[in-house]
């Protein structure tokens, strides 16, 4: 007793402990760093160093039209922080994107606690812990977990008001949902579990004013009116057009296909994982005591976000990423679900000890299945091309020379030229580019052959430049002097 007594008082300094460990597991190189990070790295980078929200497209000139980067202030102020203290690296920048991941472990540890017990809690923070993404995702300069930290934090908020009875605790949940809904463009869709949970209060507890409610809604749309301000470009109605089907589209997909996003929940390993943790899930609505009524209204409030991302997935091309966040929602919710269901069927059959048995050891089959996937599977996307190539640059590339980065944000963030030019293909309708309609740089530093800019300029290089080292898909070509004269 006095050592469960001990686990449960310390539970969370292993979160504390674990989340961290596993994700230092080669920091830098799995996943490798690649093309997102080093927009939201150069963007902070470009914060630290010089004080200018945006992204360097020639010597001393910004691309500072931001709409196009969708992650916002609440993960590029941070790592901007952590540039600023330790330098700009992938180990400062992901420095900032762990601890966001330690923290949304741990809140959400004690938000599950809160609502399920202790045991629930551990088996859901077990399940997290193994869950393979997690760190793909999570340790990566992304914004997934960074809105999740935000909104499990404003839930664990509203629960505590619901306890206390105190209004600065609604007011902090509004707060923390938020700079939660803020964080990316389909967090905004948070924005419909916040009228449920508000409708709700105002209907079940007359206690709730409309005072309050109008003072709620300010402090939530206070940081997604600060992300609008610093995102969306209000000099014309065509530009906030533009900046608002970006939004809606980002991927620039010209077309949509639900119906194929859709079967991927029924052939594919990952979305069927997704589908396994949401059946019961749906059933526990049913099967839990008192039914669906009995639900609380935070619990209520994800599910109606899961529901609705889970509609905005099916129009996006189809990256497992785009549903991530909806995945950890349902690994959380899995086992008070499917443990209500255990204990259902159990009281039907009248095997409650039993069922209950089979229930915990489904999820404990899970956990382990994870584990073993988790760690098979950890350098599947292991990748140090990038750092080899700055490597190769420090040693053989000068400081005063002129360099051209086609396509390549997270190669311009690790090389510190002065003369640095940079092109970013994002879809046909945008290019991140310099005014200046020539380069006749020092050097071209450029992704694989079949690029686009490469493609077009094929004459360019052919004619001017050299290849001169290879890294990976990586191509360094040289300025050759010789075919000039």
């Amino acid at each position: 007793d006095n050592m469960y007594d001990i686990f449960k008082k310390y539970f969370w300094l292993i979160i504390l402990v674990a989340i961290p460990a596993i994700g230092l597991w080669n920091f830098q190189t799995s996943p490798g760093f690649w093309f997102d990070e080093g927009i939201l790295a150069q963007a902070a980078k470009n914060i630290a160093e010089r004080g200018i929200y945006g992204i360097q497209v020639a010597p001393n000139q910004f691309y500072a039209d931001n709409f196009w980067i969708t992650t916002s202030y609440s993960l590029i102020f941070p790592v901007a922080l952590f540039i600023k203290i330790f330098g700009a690296s992938i180990w400062a920048v992901r420095s900032a994107s762990l601890l966001y991941l330690t923290f949304f472990a741990l809140v959400s540890y004690f938000f599950i606690k809160k609502l399920y017990g202790f045991k629930i809690a551990v088996l859901s923070s077990l399940l997290l812990a193994t869950f393979s993404p997690l760190y793909g995702n999570g340790k990566a300069v992304l914004g997934e977990v960074p809105g999740l930290f935000w909104l499990i934090s404003g839930a664990l908020a509203y629960l505590t008001y619901q306890d206390k009875k105190e209004r600065k605790f609604l007011f902090f949940s509004a707060l923390f949902w938020g700079i939660g809904a803020s964080t990316k463009p389909y967090y905004l869709l948070f924005g419909l579990s916040v009228l449920f949970i508000l409708a709700f209060l105002r209907l079940t507890r007359k206690s709730v004013d409309l005072k309050t409610i109008i003072l709620f809604l300010v402090i939530f749309s206070l940081p997604v009116f600060l992300w609008f301000y610093l995102s969306f470009d209000f000099s014309s109605w065509y530009k906030f057009q533009e900046t608002l089907f970006f939004f809606l589209n980002s991927y620039g997909a010209s077309s949509f296909e639900p119906l194929k996003n859709l079967l991927r929940f029924a052939t594919e390993s990952t979305p069927i994982h997704f589908t396994f943790l949401i059946v019961f899930i749906l059933a526990a609505l049913f099967a839990q005591k008192g039914g669906w009524r009995n639900i609380n209204s935070a619990v209520a409030g994800f599910l109606i976000f899961i529901f609705v991302s889970f509609l905005w997935y099916l129009k996006t091309p189809g990256w497992y990423r785009y549903f991530f966040s909806i995945h950890v929602l349902a690994i959380l919710f899995f086992p008070a679900s499917l443990t209500a269901v255990a204990e259902r069927i159990g009281d039907f059959f009248q095997k409650e000890k039993i069922v209950k048995t089979l229930g915990e050891a489904i999820i404990g089959a899970l956990i382990i299945f994870q584990a073993g996937f988790l760690v098979i599977n950890y350098n599947q996307f292991y990748n140090d091309s990038p750092l080899r190539l700055k490597e190769y640059a420090e040693k053989n590339i000068s400081e005063n020379s002129s360099v051209f980065i086609v396509n390549l944000p997270e190669v311009a963030f690790l090389l510190n030229y002065e003369n640095l030019y940079q092109y970013i293909f994002i879809n046909e309708n945008l290019a991140i580019k310099s005014d200046i309609k020539e380069h006749s740089t020092d050097y071209i530093i450029a992704g694989s052959s079949d690029d686009k800019f490469i493609l077009e300029n094929k004459n360019l290089i052919n004619l001017e430049y050299v290849l001169e080292q290879r890294i990976d898909h990586y191509a360094v070509y040289k300025k050759n002097i010789r075919k000039i004269f």
